[in-house]
């Protein structure tokens, strides 16, 4: 499974970046960039087969949600 970001919400990421930085501060959103993207790796691994992102759930994506 790859992970991809469409170009409309290429945007949407970019000024969450933006909002993250200025309400937090750089290392904070570097923090939380990173262990975003080790959930993605866990994920993309097989490590977390059928495992739910609280945060992704929360908006009606699960592993057995439909595209």
């Amino acid at each position: 499974m790859a992970i991809l970001i469409l170009p409309d919400a290429q945007e949407d990421v970019k000024a969450l970046r933006r909002y993250m930085v200025k309400k937090w501060n750089l290392p904070m959103w570097v923090d939380a960039k990173r262990e975003m993207f080790a959930r993605f790796e866990a994920i993309q691994s097989g490590k977390l087969n059928d495992f739910q992102i609280p945060e992704l759930a929360s908006l009606g994506i699960t592993p057995t949600s439909k595209r």
